[in-house]
């Protein structure tokens, strides 16, 4: 009995974070449930105790001004609520470079460990940094050449 009170008192608490641009998107494996179950599947297999989960659907992670679930965590990051956030990808977070990075660093600067389902990599250390720092200005660099594709495609005839 003591032994399993002291497993619990040392297992790690998961808040799990899941945006999508679109409302309803059950199909696309990018969908809130979608990226919840393949979250919380994560946490039991490595038996994390799952604290609390925020969900901003239908909110562009170009508008993170309207994800108000993202600033929610945030704040309860502040309080001490979980030692984990876990996403399903970077994206999720946000779209933009400046975004990802300002809220892992916020994280960081309260002592919460920062974790991505689709990536394996340690943000805490300098190699995960540069890692989470790259991915992010890829998917932004990715994100900004579909717009200028299609303004291309819309402008230049």
């Amino acid at each position: 009995m003591e032994n399993q009170q002291q497993t619990r008192v040392n297992q790690v608490r998961v808040a799990l974070y899941a945006r999508t641009n679109q409302a309803g998107n059950e199909s696309n494996a990018n969908s809130i449930e979608c990226q919840l179950d393949k979250m919380k599947a994560q946490c039991q297999r490595e038996e994390k105790e799952i604290v609390v989960i925020y969900i901003d659907e239908a909110v562009s992670g170009n508008d993170l001004e309207r994800a108000h679930s993202l600033k929610k965590m945030l704040k309860e990051a502040t309080e001490g609520k979980f030692d984990e956030v876990l996403v399903h990808d970077l994206g999720r977070i946000g779209r933009k470079t400046v975004d990802v990075l300002g809220v892992v660093s916020e994280l960081e600067r309260n002592h919460v460990k920062f974790c991505m389902l689709t990536e394996n990599f340690d943000t805490s250390t300098p190699m995960g940094k540069f890692a989470t720092q790259m991915m992010a200005a890829v998917l932004e660099s990715g994100l900004l050449a579909e717009e200028l594709t299609k303004a291309m495609n819309e402008g230049g005839r």
